[in-house]
């Protein structure tokens, strides 16, 4: 079989080095920096030393590929150390980015997000900053959803207030998390109108956020926001909220008066 180029190329590096795809190991000699790929496995495969050269033990080997799975086509690079006591190594890809697997040693896997290295000298822009931020946000909000999962933390209990002409629901403070672990605090209670009686709703939590603070912007002096104000919405209705709402109460009513429905219980995060 001839040691053309192929198709497809997987870049791989060893220590740095950038090793050539081929077709076949058989006909490399055992100097050559070379390896093959089985797509039909997804594995990248080195030599043994006889047929193409086996990386010396301990070095970093890298393995970069396009992920077709992922949007834009996305590349996706995978680094392991190269394990001593293996002939052949083996390095399985998928593009799910979850089953990624090493015959013969352990492997790191990375998910592309990345979060801003600073050294001195390095010229910063808003778009570093604002990098930085998403990093830091995501990762809290990862935490929040994984560890405690979405509902109401504390508070936010919900009552029926007000004359029978003129009934309100009231909110009292506290703290929830939505489906994207974001965090839904509510500092003073809120009072929302209710209409006539004979209808029932939902009282729905929302996580919201507005720009404020303007401030003009050179050379021409438009005015861009320079802060981003975290809050709530409150709302009434007539479904179970299906997407990032959380459901605090279910009210109830008959041809006089509106009550809480004392059989529904709002989600609790753990």
């Amino acid at each position: 079989m001839s040691n053309s180029d192929p198709v497809e190329i997987f870049a791989v590096r060893v220590e740095g080095q950038e090793w050539r795809e081929v077709i076949s190991l058989n006909d490399a000699g055992p100097e050559d920096s070379v390896f093959a790929v089985d797509r039909s496995r997804g594995q990248v495969v080195f030599g043994d030393g006889v047929h193409g050269r086996r990386p010396s033990g301990g070095a970093a080997v890298t393995v970069t590929y396009r992920d077709a799975g992922a949007a834009e086509d996305a590349q996706v690079s995978i680094t392991a150390r190269w394990p001593p006591k293996e002939s052949a190594y083996l390095v399985a890809v998928s593009p799910s980015r979850v089953r990624v697997t090493v015959g013969g040693g352990g492997i790191d896997s990375f998910s592309g997000v990345k979060r801003v290295r600073y050294f001195s000298g390095q010229l910063l822009t808003a778009d570093d900053f604002r990098q930085e931020q998403q990093y830091l946000i995501r990762r809290h909000r990862l935490h929040n959803l994984a560890l405690h999962g979405s509902g109401v933390v504390t508070g936010m209990s919900v009552s029926v207030s007000g004359s029978t002409s003129s009934p309100s629901i009231v909110v009292e403070p506290g703290l929830a998390l939505d489906q994207h672990g974001r965090e839904i605090e509510l500092g003073a209670p809120v009072t929302v109108q209710l209409g006539n009686p004979g209808a029932s709703y939902y009282v729905v939590i929302e996580y919201a956020e507005r720009e404020t603070d303007p401030v003009p912007v050179p050379p021409e002096g438009t005015l861009m926001a320079s802060r981003i104000d975290e809050g709530a919405t409150v709302r009434l209705s007539h479904e179970a909220p299906v997407g990032d709402g959380i459901a605090l109460a279910r009210l109830e009513s008959d041809s006089t008066v509106w009550k809480i429905d004392s059989e529904f219980k709002p989600y609790k995060c753990r």
